[in-house]
């Protein structure tokens, strides 16, 4: 009975991975095309962000990029 759970949660380990790897690969292509055309200056305020939102931008920021090594090696790992 062991198997089949153990089974199930590396698929669904794998289908999460490939989903961070998309998305990260999405998010890149977004930001380059919002760069590309200035639209990205109108996402950012002139001043910067709030300073009493820059604890939790740093936290997301820090989450985002350990979700994507993870999302990466996982997927990368398929390869070795």
């Amino acid at each position: 009975m062991g198997a089949p759970d153990r089974d199930r949660s590396t698929v669904e380990e794998n289908r999460m991975a490939a989903m961070i790897v998309v998305g990260s690969v999405l998010v890149a292509v977004g930001l380059a095309i919002l760069h590309r055309y200035g639209w990205l200056e109108v996402l950012v305020p002139a001043g910067g962000p709030a300073i009493d939102a820059v604890p939790l931008i740093l936290f997301l920021i820090a989450v985002a990029i350990a979700l994507t090594i993870w999302g990466w090696k996982r997927v990368l790992s398929f390869f070795e």
